[in-house]
């Protein structure tokens, strides 16, 4: 089993700063810890500048525009990935706005037998219940980040 986290945020400015990226990254070293990770587990890879291991940063890339599979450390993360693997993001929204971007990724994982774990909502795929847990998050986000555009552009 390797383990590899995903980070991103939007702007170049969030990117230059680090602190959201440092943030993320703590959330998923610390999820990998509740989850019993090793350190010997964590992928000796890494992508984007200042990763640690086992860390694909996306900096400066909106997940409105690019799909998961479509942004560079993305599309890496996933070409690494192997069955029994684990993926850790901090939060559903680091890889995906689109409902069924997401469930493409579930069923993905399922699939290749890889282990998905979210930070917030705490989400383990390796359950039913983490399973419904992730659709229900990803649905309540995709439609609050709706009704925002829909305000924004009155």
């Amino acid at each position: 089993m390797t383990v590899r986290f995903y980070t991103r945020v939007s702007t170049e400015e969030q990117a230059s700063s680090g602190l959201g990226l440092m943030a993320q990254a703590r959330a998923c070293i610390e999820l990998a810890g509740i989850a019993g990770v090793k350190p010997e587990d964590w992928d000796t890879e890494c992508y984007g500048d200042d990763s640690v291991p086992g860390q694909y940063t996306d900096g400066g890339v909106s997940a409105w525009k690019k799909r998961l599979e479509d942004r560079p450390a993305g599309r890496a993360l996933l070409e690494a990935t192997k069955p029994g693997d684990t993926i850790i993001m901090s939060r559903i929204d680091r890889g995906f706005r689109s409902t069924i971007d997401f469930c493409q990724f579930i069923k993905m994982c399922i699939d290749k037998d890889i282990k998905f774990l979210c930070h917030a909502p705490r989400v383990n795929l390796a359950t039913a219940n983490g399973r419904a847990a992730a659709q229900r998050s990803e649905e309540h986000t995709s439609e609050l980040q709706s009704l925002a555009y829909l305000v924004c552009r009155l």
